[in-house]
């Protein structure tokens, strides 16, 4: 089979696998509704509006454009195609590497449940990363403009993408193909920081007009436990049996004694998992976060190990996302198991692990969960009758987004996703009843470090 019949194979069949998961609402992440209720906002008012720190201007952009025609499946099929692309961009620098498998590495690639869970819902993971991959390609092709061009778009995307810049300067950097000096080759990765660095500059143009430079900032929730930001990390990046598959790629590393300075697969993963470490650590808030970690340590394990062991590992990652996973089962916000599943407790409330549910399958059946909640939140809005102010947190954007789209509406409520007590005396005053949704005194009482919340308001009714 010829090369470019492999990467069409591989683009459509990685696409098919997540088109059944497009339909299922905008996604689980909070930030997924966040980005649909701020294109929602800027078609309102024709002013740009970052959708949050640090902003997201192409993103935010393209969204916009598409408003008037939006939906699930519009919107979340970025992500899908762009995850696809990924995985071709993926199979070329395999490729380039000389890596045997090409075709089966990149597809384990593309179903690693992190990987898989950010490409079926509106949000901008799987884009940048694909761009990023165009901007590796790129370095190893010898082409700094185009991959700082590719860098930029990225950026644009996700601004963390420009933590791409150390491991490709690094590639210009040991590079001597094309220039033999030292001096020359720091030429090359200047002009990749360079090209970058003005391009980026330009997309963020609308974002520093509208903010200035106080836009260079992220959100910053309560620092979630260390158990919590490994889990996360680990088995929230890989799923319970890609964990196996990279315990065993380290033990066999380890063994062949690939952890070496002058290996150049190495020092690229290195220097990249670096970057999105301190990156990560500054608020280990998603597992998403290590994405453009994920590729890199696959092309280094790729290039050391046996085929015998390849086929295991590849084995293990392609059927990670599918069995043995383990979630939440809040009955607002949490999974649906199977009666095969084993339930245990934790300090976030009850766990489950299912051996026979994996990553992907409880991804999408929390999103099913949260739809469900959602309507019956808007059913009671709907049928309130009393003048009330009801703090909605997390379920904020989502409630926005479905009152835009007709789904509810009652001009006696004003939803707020946080209120401080001042607001709450001035929102009584005026005669407004004051209520929370499940869990958000919490979160409310956490965002102004003081707990006041359930002092002042009551529990909203869903049932």
């Amino acid at each position: 089979m010829g090369k470019k019949t492999q990467q069409l194979l591989l683009f459509l069949l990685v696409l098919a696998t997540r088109i059944p998961f497009l339909f299922y609402g905008y996604g689980v992440e909070e930030d997924s509704w966040g980005h649909v209720l701020n294109a929602a906002l800027m078609n309102e008012t024709g002013t740009y509006e970052i959708s949050r720190l640090p902003g997201h201007p192409l993103y935010e952009a393209l969204l916009v454009i598409l408003w008037k025609v939006h939906s699930p499946f519009l919107y979340n099929i970025f992500s899908a195609v762009t995850s696809a692309g990924a995985a071709t961009v993926f199979f070329r620098i395999a490729k380039i590497q000389h890596i045997k498998r090409a075709f089966w590495w990149s597809l384990a690639f593309s179903l690693v449940p992190a990987i898989f869970i950010a490409s079926t819902y509106t949000i901008d993971y799987s884009i940048a990363l694909f761009f990023m991959l165009l901007a590796t390609e790129a370095t190893m092709n010898q082409n700094e403009e185009r991959a700082g061009i590719w860098l930029a778009v990225a950026a644009a995307i996700r601004i963390t993408s420009l933590g791409m810049l150390l491991p490709l300067c690094y590639l210009l950097l040991l590079d001597k193909r094309k220039e033999k000096s030292v001096a020359l080759r720091i030429r090359r990765a200047t002009k990749l920081a360079i090209t970058t660095g003005f391009v980026s500059l330009l997309f963020f143009l609308p974002v520093i007009s509208r903010y200035g430079f106080d836009f260079f900032d992220f959100h910053k929730p309560p620092y979630p436990d260390i158990i919590e930001a490994f889990y996360k990390m680990s088995i929230g990046v890989w799923g319970l049996v890609g964990c196996l598959a990279v315990a065993i790629s380290f033990a066999i590393l380890f063994r062949k004694k690939a952890f070496k300075l002058a290996d150049r697969s190495f020092m690229f993963f290195a220097l990249t998992f670096f970057v999105y470490a301190i990156a990560y650590f500054r608020m280990p808030e998603k597992a998403a976060f290590w994405l453009p970690v994920v590729p890199f340590f696959l092309l280094w394990t790729a290039q050391h190990i046996s085929t015998k062991m390849a086929r295991l590992v590849i084995a293990l990652l392609l059927i990670s996302p599918f069995i043995f996973g383990i979630n939440k089962t809040d009955k607002y916000t949490g999974s649906k198991h199977s009666a095969l599943a084993a339930t245990f407790g934790s300090s976030n409330g009850e766990l489950f692990i299912d051996p026979i549910q994996g990553p992907i399958l409880n991804d999408l059946t929390k999103r099913q969960t949260k739809m469900a909640a959602a309507k019956k939140i808007e059913y009671q809005l709907m049928i309130q009758q009393q003048a009330t102010l009801v703090i909605a947190g997390w379920w904020y954007a989502q409630l926005e987004v479905d009152r835009r789209d007709g789904k509810w509406s009652n001009a006696n409520i004003v939803l707020v996703y946080f209120a401080n007590p001042e607001e709450l005396k001035y929102w009584q005053e005026k005669g407004y009843q004051l209520r929370y949704l499940p869990e958000q005194q919490a979160i409310n009482d956490q965002k102004y470090r003081t707990t006041f919340t359930a002092e002042n308001a009551t529990l909203f009714p869903i049932e």
